[in-house]
């Protein structure tokens, strides 16, 4: 069992991503966290109560919420195969969106979820680099990881270096800044169990 379906700190994170999914109300997203959550059976059920019964979400959120959880408790218990890549698949989804607080969770879910992030993020920019929104918030995720990347990854990102649009340039420029000693402070704060990198994505988050 991967550490994006299990419990924990990085599950609870990832849960959490997954619930604020459904507060945007954009119905691809809305659907891929409902199948995501679904896969996780009646064990979130208390997560999900409790967000539904707080009186300052909206009530599409709500809405969304109670019917999840009437799906579920109608289906078994039992976790649905390839339930990572529901999972997986809906954080990503959360990151085509223009909401940041969005942005954050799923981003922070996966890299405390999926061992080298950095080329997941990096791959999934370069599959879609004409998507340029979507593209810019997987490259700002691939800063985000702390992580150096694999060498087919690095030419990859290089590649992007010679992108029309100057705020790609810029963010693959970033990256390779921050991974050089001379360039930027370390980073060394991080959430106890994600890879470093944390302390700027909040900062990123709350601007």
């Amino acid at each position: 069992m991967s550490a994006i379906e299990d419990g924990g700190n990085s599950g609870a994170i990832t849960l959490e991503a997954l619930i604020d999914g459904l507060r945007v109300a954009r119905p691809p997203l809305n659907q891929k966290c409902t199948l995501a959550i679904r896969a996780l059976g009646n064990r979130v059920i208390p997560w999900l109560t409790i967000v539904a019964d707080d009186k300052g979400i909206g009530l599409g959120h709500r809405q969304r919420l109670l019917a999840i959880i009437d799906q579920i408790e109608e289906a078994d218990d039992e976790i649905s195969d390839g339930v990572a890549g529901l999972i997986l698949d809906a954080l990503l989804a959360a990151l085509r969106v223009s909401d940041p607080e969005l942005n954050h969770k799923a981003t922070r879910a996966i890299i405390c979820s999926v061992p080298d992030s950095v080329d997941l993020f990096s791959r999934e920019a370069l599959a879609h680099v004409k998507q340029t929104n979507y593209c810019l918030n997987l490259l700002r995720a691939a800063e985000l990881t702390g992580q150096r990347p694999g060498v087919e990854t690095f030419f990859d990102l290089w590649a992007f270096l010679q992108h029309k649009n100057p705020d790609i340039r810029n963010q693959v420029m970033r990256i390779f800044l921050s991974w050089s000693p001379h360039c930027g402070p370390p980073k060394e704060d991080q959430d106890d169990n994600c890879r470093p990198g944390w302390a700027t994505a909040t900062v990123v988050a709350k601007q």
